[in-house]
């Protein structure tokens, strides 16, 4: 398959031992490509962004390589699960329903770098300066976020809301779009439960100003965004009839924020990012250890896994992310993961390794340089495929950046272990 010519120290004690060359070292920040032997899919097209850094857009069964938005760093091979932007027109708010306010266009562009960017502008009119859109559907205690990419101009406080048809239900925070942070967050109101709020730097003074909530019902759901004045938290205020800022693209979706799914005059899916291979000559089928540097994206989401060596129907060899937290856990064909006592936050890279032997009977695993821990319950397990931001035989999906996965056809020592996981 693919390995590296090179052998890699690792301490031990006192001294310094010397692994063997992988036979599997997949590098997706140094060679962001689909490595031989492996096959990726996606049903639809997808966007990122490049190192300019611009946001792109692929066609089906094209992998995404993400950069960070604001400068361009690398992050890795892109992974997400299925989603839809139920927003219609989500570059065109003109289309929208206004209140108190006017769209128009100037040389401004998007993140793509192509998109006109609109520029929301207050009327003279003493009252709200928004602009809402409802979408009709059945949620009963489901998760919902909204985002919108905005940049400051004469306003640079801004509120985004989900709510219920008459805005009377809701949850929401403020933005202050020049400090790119969240400023203020409200937990919600009657059938609303305010989850989560961040902002997230782009390039060319963008943010990307996301909220999630909780509802408990709700047949119609509302994308709002209102103008504030920098100095009140009252959504009415008397207009100036100049003042505004630019509206780059919006989404709601179903679970948390995801990239970016352009829509016109429908909603529109992104179908799951898929990457597996069931050519294994690279292993030992008795022993080895496997390591994966990466970030997972909603970690308050959906249970994700980082990878899984199995058999395609069972649990095999992996590390994965649980439902609903960011703890992740260790698995040797056993029936409930192995914490391994770290929490992650939305994005922050971890890097995470399982060895084993006996064919997987016996393992241990360890994340961010914490002391290895034995796997409880391991069994053997008999891999026919290994999936990348999956498992099984694409049962699951996950939402994750990939930096690297390596193999090596020896089972490592607890304290090694705890040295290749380091975060550098």
């Amino acid at each position: 398959m693919i390995g590296l010519g090179l052998s890699i120290a690792r301490r031990r004690g006192r001294g310094v031992a010397v692994m063997p060359a992988p036979s599997l070292a997949l590098d997706f920040i140094a060679n962001p490509s689909i490595p031989p032997g492996f096959t990726f899919s996606r049903a639809t097209g997808a966007t990122y962004f490049d190192v300019t850094p611009l946001m792109q857009q692929v066609g089906i069964d094209v992998a995404r390589f993400e950069h960070d938005p604001a400068n361009g760093a690398a992050r890795g091979l892109f992974m997400e699960s299925a989603r839809t932007n139920v927003i219609t027109d989500s570059d065109a708010p003109e289309k929208w329903a206004p209140y108190g306010i006017r769209v128009s266009t100037d040389a401004t562009r998007a993140s793509d770098g192509k998109t006109l960017a609109r520029k929301i502008t207050e009327d003279t009119s003493s009252g709200v300066h928004a602009l809402s859109q409802p979408h009709s559907i059945t949620a009963t205690n489901a998760t919902y976020s909204l985002w919108f990419r905005l940049k400051a101009a004469e306003r640079s406080i801004a509120q985004v809301m989900l709510t219920d048809s008459g805005s009377v239900d809701n949850c929401c925070a403020n933005f202050d779009l020049i400090a790119c942070k969240v400023e203020t967050t409200y937990k919600g109101i009657g059938a609303w439960r305010l989850s989560a709020a961040s902002c997230i730097p782009m390039a060319n003074g963008w943010a990307e100003c996301r909220i999630s909530g909780y509802v408990t019902n709700a047949t119609t759901l509302r994308a709002n965004l209102y103008a504030m004045q920098a100095d009140q938290l009252e959504h009415k205020y008397q207009g100036d009839g100049v003042s505004g800022f630019y509206f780059g693209g919006a989404q709601m979706e179903p679970g948390l924020s995801s990239s970016y799914i352009p829509t016109t005059t429908a909603a529109v899916p992104r179908y799951s990012d898929f990457l597996s291979t069931s050519d294994l000559s690279w292993l030992n089928p008795t022993v080895g250890t496997l390591l994966i540097d990466g970030a997972f994206n909603g970690v308050l989401g959906g249970g994700m896994f980082a990878f899984s060596l199995d058999d395609g129907t069972n649990n095999g060899i992996g590390i994965y992310k649980a439902l609903g937290t960011g703890n992740v856990n260790a698995y040797s064909s056993s029936t409930t993961g192995t914490p391994l006592g770290v929490v992650l936050a939305d994005g922050q890279r971890f890097r995470s390794a399982i060895t084993w032997n006996n064919a997987g009977a016996s393992a241990s695993a360890s994340i961010n340089g914490r002391a290895a821990l034995p796997i409880v319950g391991a069994n053997p397990v008999t891999p026919t495929e290994l999936c990348i931001g999956s498992a099984r035989n694409h049962q699951f999906s996950s939402n994750v950046c990939a930096r690297s996965l390596t193999y090596w056809p020896e089972r490592i020592a607890d304290a090694d272990l705890t040295a290749l996981t380091v975060v550098t």
